[in-house]
C-alpha cells in the first residue's frame, strides 16, 4: 500500500521501500523491507529489514549511505537508521520522533552528506537530529495545522517544512540551529 523510492547519485541503484501486511489485533508489526535494486541487472542486490513503515529514504551523495526513517503509528516513536550500502550493514539508529503518519505523509528528510536528518516529533513539530552523535540539534513548533513535508537544500543549511490542510506557509529554517529564517506564502 505505501511505496517510497530514492535513486543513488552515484551507482545505478534504487532503493525501494514497501510495506509488509497489516498485523492482526494485538500483534507487533512485521518487519518492512528496503531492496536495493541494480537498475542494470534488474535485479534485487540488497534487502534491508527495517523496524515499522518507511516513510522516508535517503542515499548520502558519494552514495556509499541510506538514511532511513520509519515509524509504526501516530502514537509509536518511529526509529532514522544509517546502513551502509556496500555490505547492507545497519550502522546506527536512533528512537526519532514520529517518521510515519496515517495519512502517508512523509515526516523525514536527511541532508545529502547523511549529517543529519529531519523527522517530526508530532503533527506540528519538527526535530533535527545529528546523525554523527544521534543528539537532536532543535525541535520547535512549526503550525497549527498538520506537517506535510520537510526538505533540506542541497548544502544541508536550510530546512523547509510545509503543513497542509489550511496553512499554505512553507517555513524556512536554519538547519543548525532552528532559527526561522523567513516564509513562503502562497
Amino acid at each position: 500500500s505505501r511505496v517510497r523510492v530514492v535513486f543513488s547519485p552515484r551507482e545505478p541503484l534504487l532503493a525501494i521501500a514497501t510495506l509488509g501486511p497489516a498485523p492482526s489485533a494485538g500483534a507487533a508489526w512485521p518487519p518492512n523491507r528496503v531492496l536495493l535494486w541494480d537498475v542494470n541487472s534488474r535485479q534485487v542486490v540488497r534487502e534491508l529489514n527495517v523496524d515499522g513503515i518507511c516513510n522516508g529514504l535517503s542515499f548520502s551523495e558519494d552514495g556509499q549511505t541510506l538514511v532511513v526513517g520509519s515509524g509504526n503509528s501516530l502514537t509509536t516513536a518511529g526509529e532514522v537508521s544509517v546502513w551502509r550500502v556496500a555490505d547492507g550493514s545497519k550502522v546506527a539508529s536512533w528512537a526519532a520522533g514520529l517518521t510515519s503518519t496515517n495519512t502517508g505523509s512523509a515526516w523525514f528528510a536527511a541532508t545529502r552528506d547523511a549529517s543529519a536528518a529531519a523527522v517530526g516529533t508530532s503533527a506540528t513539530t519538527i526535530s533535527v537530529i545529528d546523525l554523527k552523535t544521534g543528539r537532536e540539534r532543535w525541535s520547535a513548533k512549526t503550525t497549527d495545522d498538520a506537517l506535510k513535508c520537510f526538505a533540506f537544500s542541497p548544502d544541508g543549511r536550510v530546512l523547509a517544512s510545509g503543513a497542509g490542510f489550511v496553512d499554505a506557509v512553507i517555513r524556512l529554517w536554519d538547519a543548525t540551529t532552528g532559527q526561522p529564517l523567513g516564509r513562503l506564502e502562497g
